[in-house]
């Protein structure tokens, strides 16, 4: 079974929670829907609270306005629900350690719960109670004490973007000869060895990967060239307007080669190798590269 460590890192190390910590849309988005709802749902528990306190609305029967009022509140409240936990996906343990953030939810819980309360219970009676002002007015208290509580709490409770450390700009540390002699050249040698061949005293051997060490080799020298394609498109390091089309065409290669040597697929890889000569000479005439 499950210790509840395990059970949060579950959920904390899923696909979904990466995008939303890595996407520069995504966890703002949500994080907007989230405040948005929480608004909703406090404004409009805030429009019964000031009926209950007899500030606003006196005319109108509090039957009547929570009728109008509270599937707003519970459809806001539902979105707050969901969007909240998207968000407490994306960092679990960090919310966790926060306490501003664990009294929010605990307040949350008793809000809704003194929701379901009133909306349960009471309201079944309302024609009997509605002139009973002091029960009234306790309520109202009771609603608007947790909500004022609940918002100090939001207020207090840092957003996972506050804490987030700002990315230094990117930057070259070698000029771009260098770091094609040194990081892109040895990683792509890796993939033309495969359609190679060598001649010795004992006759024509090709070099194609025979065993799991041979994939193993072929399978790192084409994440490193796949990944090694993103430092070539650092700002500082772009001739002009073609230079990224050239990348494109070479990170998509290195992608085939390293997807295709995971599951040993001589073939693909192949013809990887071969596309990788065209590739890297029609960038070379470009930029007239040696």
């Amino acid at each position: 079974m499950l210790t509840l460590s395990e059970f949060i890192s579950y959920f904390e190390d899923s696909a979904l929670a990466d995008n939303i910590r890595e996407n520069d849309l995504l966890f703002p988005l949500i994080e907007s829907v989230h405040v948005v709802s929480i608004c909703l749902v406090v404004g409009s528990i805030l429009v019964i609270d000031l009926r209950l306190l007899g500030l606003a609305s006196l005319n109108r029967p509090v039957g009547r306005i929570t009728n109008a009022i509270l599937p707003l509140t519970w459809s806001a409240f539902a979105v707050a629900a969901a969007s909240g936990l998207l968000l407490f996906i994306s960092n679990a343990t960090k919310y966790l350690e926060n306490g501003y953030f664990l009294a929010k939810v605990l307040l949350i819980c008793a809000a809704g719960l003194n929701m379901v309360v009133f909306h349960g219970i009471s309201a079944k009676d309302l024609p009997r109670w509605e002139n009973a002002c002091r029960f009234i007015k306790m309520i109202g208290i009771r609603s608007g004490t947790l909500i004022a509580a609940v918002m100090t709490c939001l207020a207090a409770s840092p957003s996972i973007s506050e804490d987030a450390v700002a990315m230094p700009p990117y930057q070259p540390h070698v000029d771009t000869k260098t770091f094609m002699v040194h990081v892109l050249a040895p990683a792509a040698a890796v993939i033309w060895k495969v359609n190679a061949t060598v001649i010795d005293e004992n006759g024509e051997h090709d070099l194609s990967p025979k065993s799991d060490d041979d994939w193993e080799q072929v399978v790192s020298g084409a994440a490193t060239l796949a990944e090694a394609t993103n430092a070539l498109m650092i700002p500082q390091r772009a001739r002009d307007s073609d230079w990224n089309g050239y990348v494109k065409r070479l990170a998509d290669a290195a992608d085939k080669a390293y997807r295709a040597a995971e599951t040993h697929d001589l073939k693909s890889v192949s013809e990887v190798s071969d596309q990788l000569d065209g590739i890297c000479a029609a960038c070379h005439r470009h930029y007239g590269l040696e």
